[in-house]
């Protein structure tokens, strides 16, 4: 794969933000650019994985260098949808493409640099090359265009091509844009010297003709109603046969009309004439000029050629194609490539487009061909040809066979004279020669000598076999060997082989001989025999007659151009010394990037270190700050129970103050009693009875305070209560981002943030290890696991806590699973294989650690390889973990499942604040109502129990009516006795409130919960019935958003147990649709769980080119299903169906017909028939076999004047 580094620069091309890099930054899997002749432009489309919209966006800048050529192309296309990102970027600044200018009438001829500068004032872009430099014009525009549309147009006038060329500086920043300014057919090079043919990246070459715009002739007229009558022009081809001629008002084209008649024949008036209008030229000559011009442009069929493929050629690059696979003759056309698209990652041009097409004939004279065949017959091989007519084998010594030899050349038969050779001696110089059987005994050799103007041209051999009655020929296997010796050789001291070898000028003769074997087993050793010898430099002489023809043909060719030839050497010579220049410029610039590519992999991986290090820092502050939000928490129930401590300590203070009231009285009784002598008899029994009630006051006070008391103690007690479990859950929460576990509920394998998938066979033992749950099984394979998502480039290690009755070998530890019921796609790749371990019978810390390769899921686990663990033991497992570390930092809850122990421990402890506020409420509650003192109107205690009105009572005792508290069973308050804000929400606690008649203005909360509880019952879907389980389905809303719960679906027709719900969710100004688990808390959901991979979205927002739009995104299909979007639906003709989706109508066809004539393909309703149309159906034929589709108005559609047995197949679409 080829990997090309491409810089991320922010939009005002400062720094580089990031880099694509498939071995040193982000990873992308496509990238293509597409470059078009005009202006070279450059529109780059690159795809690749990311959760981030923020770092790359629209207006950033791409830079990078491919195949010796700069880009520096601006995003102006971001799409994401799922995990992946598409973006799109073109060359040309901005400025230019976007700013635009008015009406423009110079009052001079300008050039094309004044033009340019008059255009571009700030100079944006230098002028490189200019080959218009010579040539002003003055032009005019009325209208408005951008500044780059006027630079084309101004190209145009001036009969050139542009092209941008763009500078980079060494740290990727633009350096400059430079435009050079080409004669129009100079941009790229002329390559016709290199053909390509049609093969395996140039496919084919399409052709077609077309008459429908042909004209025979033309009619004008010139300014004030000038015409062309009495110049009667006459043109002629190279046959001296008439072309064109122009007769009254009208130009003529005879050889058009009698190829192509209007009518036929038998008419006077074949013409088919174009009315061209009036113009405003003011002269005959300019007229006749101008029509002269339009009919050659109609006369003559209009041809197409549509090239599939690509070849390795640059936008404006000149090349001859060849197509001789599909045409006979072959098809020569010298096209230029107008438009390419380059795959960066493969190296290599994919496709091709091409304009200015020209058909290429052969250009070789006969007589040149004449001379090279005879060339090529000339250095044929000769080969000799053996037959014989009664075979090569004899049997028991009886037989003869005549051989006869023939010489061929260039497969004709050639005279010669001829030589048999039998062990070295010439036995006959005829064409033919007869071999008795008494001459061969077991083997004979027979070689014949081909002889042409005296001079040996060829030799061939044949072996003859003589056997006894019942013994066959088996085998026979030939043997080759060259030398240089003309005799003398052994089958045994030379190095065979049994494919012939060739003979050189050092080993000029060339042996064999054969090893037969019999149907009796035994074998036959033939002496080796000559049957081949170089001739003396022939070779050479016939290559020097070639060369001398060729020269010849060559003379006679390049005479013109022998001054050429002169020129061409010294511009070689020039060239040779500025490609040397290049060369070493070229070697020097390659060591430049080497040391730039060190140095920003440097900088790039300094870059990417630094920002690991601040997302660390920002991941532990985020944890750091969530730890403080729990002491917070405790803190503040910490103060609650302080208050609770206070109050009580207040009811104390307020018990002691009434028992020194109560005493204060009894001395203002004692001393009443001392100064009122005349009563002390009366009062006695009344002192003694308050005595008494006094001393039982005081004892139920002294109560009173030791309950107080132990009810301080237990206040005291709670703070330590509470730092303990603060401890406890401080000691749960990663104290380093390493140690974080990715894996949540792992401590008693609860379902939390993340699915488990629980294998079978698996169960909970009662005893825990180290406070943890232990999952224990017989069984193998399926160990119990989670999805977790992590990045290319991470390295993560997974541990567990794990034993066996006793020791278990064979334990595997695997990392990924397809297959699982919590997977989801991709699956990441990873560097390591999986591995087996061996695990004790006592616990103990195993741990596996994999580098991350790509992004995608893990599916972490640990299990027998095996179906069933044998000998009855038993597999043991607890606190799984998964981190983002290269070590195994032991284990630890994921913060998630420590926040609900948190949440929990706040729940309890607010329980037992609750308790000690009632309890205290209740003392309180108590003491006073065993401390009433009942007093009559005139201050005096009465007695116990007697009612007195509660302001008399406030005056008596407390002085401030203001501060009285009445206690009551029953108490009946008035509207205007409740002060505002006297009704907290904590005191308004109801069964049912109803404000059907009141204004509730604003209403603020924290949130709302509304579900139903769903009872299990049976359902329908695509896959036929199936048992939906009992379920909550409602809303959730706070300040976050609002999350909506449907009906639990399943996933597929195979699952029995669905566990899927959709959800809506409306949050950020987003609709967004997804799939949870129907156990899931819907708040949970609402603020952590919206990155499901299968999910769907709608937004309304304003895309790059400011418009506005509604958005909607889906990780799956949109389907659209309303009146004017159907699925496939047929026509009412088999093989033919249609499809609305929207505006348009899709109508697939694949019929055949037993006979010829119009047949109908059935029909679409006429409510998406808008008009007749006329289509094409296209034939499954090479051949151009296609015919036309005719839809009615009725929707009713047919194929006209089809063929029998041919198949039509094809799409039609069009708009309604």
């Amino acid at each position: 794969m080829n990997n090309v580094r491409i810089a991320i620069r922010d939009s005002t091309d400062s720094h580089n933000v990031a880099f694509f890099d498939n071995e040193a930054g982000i990873k992308y899997k496509k990238a293509e650019i597409q470059r078009f002749l005009a202006g070279s432009a450059s529109i780059l489309t690159l795809q690749y994985n990311s959760k981030d919209i923020d770092t790359i966006r629209t207006g950033c800048k791409l830079a990078f260098r491919y195949k010796t050529r700069d880009y520096w192309l601006n995003i102006i296309k971001f799409e994401k949808q799922g995990f992946k990102v598409e973006i799109t970027a073109c060359s040309v600044h901005l400025e230019m493409n976007n700013e635009k200018r008015g009406a423009h009438k110079p009052d001079k001829e300008m050039s094309f640099a004044e033009y340019l500068a008059y255009y571009d004032p700030e100079h944006s872009v230098t002028l490189g090359i200019n080959q218009v430099s010579d040539k002003k014009i003055k032009l005019e525009w009325t209208g408005t265009d951008t500044i780059l549309a006027r630079l084309f147009s101004i190209a145009n006038s001036f009969d050139a091509e542009l092209e941008f060329v763009t500078e980079l500086n060494d740290d990727y920043s633009l350096k400059r844009h430079v435009l050079n300014v080409y004669k129009k057919g100079n941009l790229g090079s002329n390559k016709t010297s290199s053909p390509v043919r049609v093969g395996k990246e140039l496919k084919v070459i399409n052709y077609s003709d077309s008459i429908e715009d042909l004209r025979t002739a033309v009619r004008a007229t010139g300014k004030d109603g000038l015409t062309i009558d009495g110049l009667n022009k006459k043109i002629y081809d190279d046959n001296k046969e008439l072309l064109y001629y122009s007769s009254g008002n009208t130009v003529y084209a005879p050889q058009s009309r009698d190829r192509f008649p209007s009518v036929g024949q038998a008419s006077n008036d074949n013409w088919i004439v174009q009315d061209l209008g009036e113009t405003e030229y003011e002269t005959k000559e300019a007229l006749w000029g101008y029509m002269y011009g339009e009919i050659q442009k109609i006369c003559l069929p209009k041809i197409e050629y549509k090239v599939t493929g690509a070849i390795d050629s640059d936008v404006g690059d000149t090349q001859t194609l060849i197509d001789d696979v599909h045409y006979e003759p072959p098809l020569y056309l010298k096209a230029r490539v107008s438009e390419l698209t380059d795959d960066i990652l493969q190296g290599k041009v994919i496709d091709s487009t091409f304009i200015n097409f020209e058909r290429q004939y052969s250009q070789i004279a006969d007589s040149l061909l004449k001379q090279v065949k005879a060339l090529a017959e000339d250095t044929a091989p000769y080969i000799v040809r053996l037959s014989t007519d009664n075979g090569y084998n004899f049997k028991n010594g009886q037989g003869t066979s005549t051989i006869t030899a023939k010489l061929e050349k260039y497969s004709k038969i050639v005279n010669a004279n001829w030589k048999w050779l039998i062990n070295h001696s010439v036995v006959s110089e005829t064409s033919s020669v007869k071999i008795n059987a008494s001459q061969v005994n077991g083997t004979l050799n027979v070689v014949a000598v081909a002889i042409v103007d005296g001079n040996e041209v060829a030799r061939e051999y044949i072996t003859f076999t003589n056997s006894d009655d019942g013994v066959g020929i088996k085998s026979i296997k030939r043997y080759y060997t060259t030398n240089d010796q003309a005799e003398g050789v052994t089958a045994g001291g030379q190095n065979w082989s049994t494919k012939p070898t060739t003979v050189t000028a050092d080993k000029s003769y060339m042996w064999s001989y054969d090893v037969i074997t019999y149907t009796n087993d035994t074998s036959l050793v033939t002496e080796p025999a000559v049957i081949g010898a170089r001739g003396d430099d022939g070779l050479d002489a016939d290559t020097t007659g070639i060369t001398e023809a060729l020269d010849k043909a060559k003379q006679q060719l390049i005479t013109v151009a022998s001054d050429l030839s002169t020129a061409k050497q010294d511009l070689q010579t020039q060239a040779s010394q500025l490609q040397a220049q290049a060369n070493a410029q070229s070697e020097l610039t390659k060591r430049v990037s080497s040391v730039e590519e060190t140095a920003n992999g440097t900088k790039t991986t300094v870059s990417e270190l630094s920002k690991t290090v601040d997302s660390n820092t920002k991941n532990i502050s985020s944890v750091t700050a969530r730890t403080k939000v729990v002491e917070d928490d405790l803190t503040s129930t910490k103060t609650t129970l302080s208050q609770v401590q206070t109050t009580a300590n207040s009811a104390s203070q307020k018990t002691a103050t009434l028992e020194t009231g109560l005493d204060g009285v009894k001395a203002d009784l004692t001393a009443t009693t001392a100064t009122a002598d005349t009563t002390k008899t009366n009062l006695a029994n009344y002192q003694a009875s308050n005595d008494k009630a006094v001393a039982n006051l005081q004892s139920n006070l002294q109560t009173a305070n030791g309950n107080i008391s132990s009810l301080k103690t237990k206040v005291e007690a709670v703070p330590g209560q509470i730092t303990s479990a603060v401890s406890s859950v401080e000691s749960k929460i990663p104290t380093s981002l390493d140690s974080l576990n990715l894996m949540t509920g792992t401590r008693d394998w609860s379902t939390k943030a993340n699915k488990w998938h629980m294998g079978e066979g698996w169960s909970t033992e009662g005893e825990e290890y180290q406070g943890l749950k232990v999952h224990s099984t017989q069984k193998g394979w399926n160990g119990s696991h989670q999805n977790i998502f992590v990045k290319s480039g991470d390295v993560v290690t997974f541990s567990f806590f794990a034993k066996a009755t006793n020791t278990l070998s064979r334990i595997k530890v695997i990392s990924r699973w397809d297959g699982s019921s919590v997977y989801q796609a991709p699956l990441a790749g990873v560097k390591e294989s999986d591995e087996e371990i061996t695990v004790t019978n006592e616990w103990k810390r195993y741990s596996k650690t994999v580098h991350i390769t790509s992004d995608g899921s893990l599916q972490f686990r640990t299990e027998y390889n095996g179906a069933t663990i044998p000998d009855g033991n038993t597999f043991y497992v607890a606190g799984l973990k998964l981190a983002k570390s290269a070590l195994d930092t032991g284990y630890s809850e994921n913060p998630t499942d420590a926040a609900s122990d948190i949440n929990a421990i706040s729940s309890e402890l607010k329980q037992t604040t609750d308790s000690i506020k009632a309890s205290v409420s209740s003392l309180d509650s108590s003491t006073v109502k065993t401390a009433t003192l009942n007093l009559d109107n005139n201050g005096f205690v009465t007695k116990v129990g007697k009612t007195v009105n509660g302001n008399t009572f406030a005056t008596m005792i407390a002085q401030n009516e203001s501060d009285v508290q009445i206690i009551a069973k029953k108490m009946k308050v008035s509207g205007d006795m409740i002060v505002n804000g006297a009704i907290s929400a904590e005191k308004l606690n109801v069964s049912n409130l109803s404000a059907v008649n009141s204004n509730l203005g604003k209403i603020e909360g924290g949130s709302l919960l509304l579900q139903e509880n769903k009872a299990t019952s049976s359902s329908i879907d695509s896959w036929g019935t199936f048992n939906r389980p009992a379920h909550k389905q409602g809303l959730y809303m706070d300040n976050h958003g609002l999350a909506s719960s449907g009906a639990i679906q399943r996933k597929n027709g195979g699952e029995t147990t669905p566990t899927d719900m959709p959800l809506a969710v409306l949050k950020s100004g987003e609709l967004r649709f997804l799939v949870v688990d129907y156990n899931d808390n819907l708040e949970n959901v609402l603020h952590y769980g919206l990155s499901d991979p299968d999910f769907g979205a709608i937004r309304f927002e304003i895309d790059s080119e400011l418009k506005r739009r509604l958005t909607m995104t889906s990780s799956g299909y949109l389907n659209f299903q309303a009146t004017n979007y159907t699925n496939w639906t047929s026509t009412g003709v088999s093989g033919c169906e249609y499809m609305i989706q929207g505006r348009l109508v899709l109508v697939n066809y694949d019929v055949t017909f037993n006979s010829a004539g119009t047949h109908t393909i059935g029909g679409i309703p006429q409510e998406f028939t808008k008009k007749s149309l006329m289509m094409t159906a296209k034939a499954w034929s090479v051949t151009p076999r296609d015919k036309n589709i005719q839809l009615n108005p009725d929707g009713r559609l047919y194929i006209l004047d089809a063929e029998a047995n041919v198949n039509y197949r094809g799409t039609l679409v069009f708009s309604y």
